[in-house]
């Protein structure tokens, strides 16, 4: 709503699906794409539902169960409503906006793709029961620094304060996770310590992102790397960004064969208003040069770092356009 569709275009032949945060919202405004669509104004719109819920508001229940939501693939949910999923209710992909409570289980059937807000304890205890069938991974950027060791620090704290402590959180047992393909993550230098291990240890991962590393760690961080990748996004981060060259001479040092699976990424961590133009032609220049030169996959200039491509789209190569 707020965006007319096109008239030129024939909706009611065509093959298309709805994405919406809420049904309340699709419900309110159901006359109005009934309109837009040319559609009858009995047509039922949850025939069409493939993605419920958003980031900025996840499920606060699940669907009633007397809905038929038969395209439905994809659902954003609080920890809360993806513990009360119901198996009937099969989805492939479920993003869970905050953190597993104690005892919470996640048995959500058909589950392939799965986001957590972290890999405390609790979370990995909830989706245990659905690990095994997973073929993606996300774990969303997170802060994984320690709460306090002392017990005397921690016992002076009020419980507002406790309940505002970052969580710990652990590495996930690779064991659990056999069949996982596409593993996403902010891979820093306090997360790589805790999920680089997980990574290097998944029997059939083939693309993997985002590894976060300066100029002069890429040959390093490249060697680094589960052998059996087809695609790998390294980020150039904070101001190393604007460094460019520095990445074309440790490109030189780099055997082909890894190169070809590389998508590099300029982004600073505190964000930009707008992308320097100098830096743009710079990566797209370095870009232009490692394509040729080193068989380099993929470069782009990005306000937040790029991401490994899902399991669903083919993997792009060349310039990516920044954005």
């Amino acid at each position: 709503p707020g965006f007319p569709l096109r008239r030129c275009f024939d909706w009611k032949a065509a093959s298309w699906r709805l994405g919406c945060s809420s049904l309340e919202t699709l419900t309110t405004f159901k006359a109005q794409i009934c309109r837009e669509l040319q559609l009858p104004r009995e047509a039922c719109l949850l025939d069409r539902l493939v993605v419920l819920g958003a980031p900025w508001l996840p499920l606060a229940a699940p669907p009633p169960q007397k809905l038929s939501l038969p395209q439905l693939r994809r659902v954003w949910v609080s920890p809360a409503t993806a513990a009360l999923w119901p198996a009937t209710r099969m989805v492939s992909g479920m993003l869970i906006q905050g953190n597993c409570v104690l005892g919470s289980v996640v048995c959500a059937h058909g589950l392939t793709s799965l986001r957590l807000a972290g890999t405390t304890v609790e979370d990995l205890e909830a989706v245990d029961s659905v690990a095994l069938g997973l073929a993606e991974l996300e774990v969303a950027p997170t802060d994984f620094e320690a709460p306090p060791g002392d017990q005397e620090e921690a016992e002076d704290l009020t419980q507002d304060e406790l309940q505002q402590l970052p969580r710990l959180h652990v590495a996930p047992n690779p064991a659990r996770f056999l069949a996982l393909q596409r593993f996403q993550a902010r891979l820093g230098l306090d997360s790589l310590v805790i999920l680089g291990s997980f990574a290097k240890a998944l029997p059939a991962l083939r693309r993997l992102g985002t590894v976060e590393a300066s100029p002069e760690e890429l040959q390093a961080r490249s060697a680094w790397l589960p052998a059996s990748l087809e695609e790998c996004v390294l980020s150039i981060v904070g101001a190393d960004a604007g460094a460019p060259t520095i990445c074309s001479s440790q490109l030189q040092c780099m055997p082909p064969v890894e190169c070809r699976r590389l998508h590099i990424c300029f982004s600073q961590d505190d964000g930009w208003e707008h992308i320097d133009e100098a830096l743009l032609q710079e990566a797209f220049d370095f870009y232009t040069w490692a394509a040729v030169s080193v068989t380099l996959m993929g470069a782009s200039v990005r306000f937040t770092p790029a991401e490994s491509t899902p399991l669903c789209c083919p993997i792009a190569r060349g310039w990516m356009q920044r954005g």
